[in-house]
């Protein structure tokens, strides 16, 4: 929801962008009950997606080449071979209907979970872009934040709960201000690549830029809420800590890993070969040995 207001434009890889068009969602909601499901707990974003702010694509490139990518990499590369006994052999309809339903119960599962996860930092990497993250609850998640360095943290506040009009009615009202944020923000991700170039002054700008949104926001509270005792879903804001943190590219892979042994389980029943990768060829990833930059996204209050 944050990501939402927040965002210029937000990323998804939804199941059914894999199908390419909406005919072919409308044909596999009739054979995959957990699809359909799915499909109607999402229809309270139909207007964000038909504004542009929540997309499947961007500049015609989505994430799924970056999932396909991981999932190739997994197969082959030894450093993540304990994760192989997660990963699903399901295809088609059947794999359609574990994600739709892993989706809809919360999950992980993290034979879904890792693939997406790591495939949607890929994508960051290579489009230079924020990925949003939730607080680190999880072994996993864990392992991952000991991996990142933090580059900074500000309070902001954003809407916990709303319906999509709502979130648009706030972006539009809060529009100058979250203009002047977002430009800000959006130098992070070359910032994290870079290393350490230029980070003091980008983190002056937007802490500055995100002071001064937090007033307007405070100012403009009521417009922001004008008509709300209307709306389908109750209006929730909150105070957001947001987070920026420089991550290595397979950061969700090797957390997976470490999370796993430190469970007591090393997939040594996975051939492991001194090569490194299965004595298989690994194609170059132009995403390797590069940082993605994580927005961690914890909500601190609500009013």
């Amino acid at each position: 929801m944050a990501a939402l207001l927040l965002g210029t434009r937000v990323v998804t890889l939804a199941p059914a962008s894999a199908g390419g068009n909406a005919a072919w969602a409308r044909r596999a909601a009739g054979r995959v009950r957990a699809f359909a499901d799915l499909a109607r707990s999402w229809t309270w974003a139909e207007e964000l997606f038909r504004a542009g702010v929540l997309v499947r694509e961007v500049d015609g490139e989505t994430p799924e080449e970056d999932v396909r990518w991981v999932l190739e990499r997994l197969s082959v590369d030894d450093r993540y071979a304990a994760l192989r006994m997660f990963l699903h052999q399901a295809e088609g309809d059947a794999h359609l209907a574990a994600i739709s339903a892993d989706i809809l119960k919360g999950g992980p599962d993290p034979g879904l979970s890792i693939p997406v996860a790591a495939g949607l930092d890929r994508f960051a990497v290579r489009r230079c872009a924020l990925v949003a993250r939730s607080p680190a609850v999880s072994v996993a998640q864990k392992a991952e934040a000991n991996l990142g360095t933090g580059v900074l943290t500000c309070a902001v506040p954003v809407l916990l709960q709303a319906d999509a009009a709502r979130l648009m009615h706030a972006r539009e009202v809060m529009r100058r201000e979250l203009d002047a944020l977002r430009a800000a923000m959006m130098r992070l991700p070359e910032v994290v690549q870079s290393g350490a170039r230029g980070v003091s002054g980008v983190h002056r700008d937007v802490e500055l830029a995100a002071k001064a949104y937090g007033a307007a926001f405070e100012h403009k509270r009521a417009d922001v809420h004008v008509g709300a005792e209307d709306d389908e879903v109750r209006l929730v804001e909150s105070v957001a800590l947001v987070s920026v943190v420089a991550l290595p590219s397979d950061a969700v892979l090797a957390s997976g890993v470490t999370a796993l042994r430190s469970m007591g389980a090393s997939g040594r029943h996975e051939s492991v070969s001194t090569g490194g990768t299965g004595g298989v060829i690994v194609r170059h990833d132009q995403a390797e040995g590069r940082r993605v930059a994580g927005l961690v996204i914890k909500a601190m209050g609500t009013r």
